[in-house]
C-alpha cells in the first residue's frame, strides 16, 4: 500500500498493515470500525501493525502516525513525525 492510496476490498477480505518498526513507533486508527476492524489476538510479524478485516460494505479511512524512535533517546532527536493514510472501500 502507498500513502494516499484507495484500496478496494470485499466483505471477508483481510490485509496486513506493515509499516515497519525500524525508525518509527506507529499509532493506527480507523475512522469507521464497523467497516474495517483490526483482528485481535493475532501474532504479528516484526514491523507489522495489525491484520485488518473488511466487515461491511462502506468506506473507512485508516490513518497511522509514526513518531521517531530516536525521540526516546537522550538527547532526543529532532526528526519529524510522519503520517500514513489510506482509504478502504469495502464492497
Amino acid at each position: 500500500m502507498n500513502q494516499g492510496q484507495t484500496i478496494t476490498l470485499h466483505v471477508g477480505d483481510s490485509f496486513l498493515l506493515n509499516l515497519g518498526t525500524d525508525q518509527y513507533n506507529w499509532t493506527v486508527s480507523v475512522d469507521n470500525e464497523s467497516v474495517l476492524h483490526m483482528k485481535m489476538g493475532m501474532m504479528m510479524i516484526k514491523g507489522a501493525q495489525g491484520i485488518y478485516d473488511a466487515i461491511t460494505p462502506d468506506i473507512a479511512t485508516l490513518t497511522a502516525s509514526g513518531d521517531p524512535i530516536c525521540r526516546q533517546s537522550t538527547p532526543a532527536c529532532v526528526m519529524p513525525s510522519i503520517s500514513f493514510t489510506v482509504q478502504v472501500v469495502v464492497k
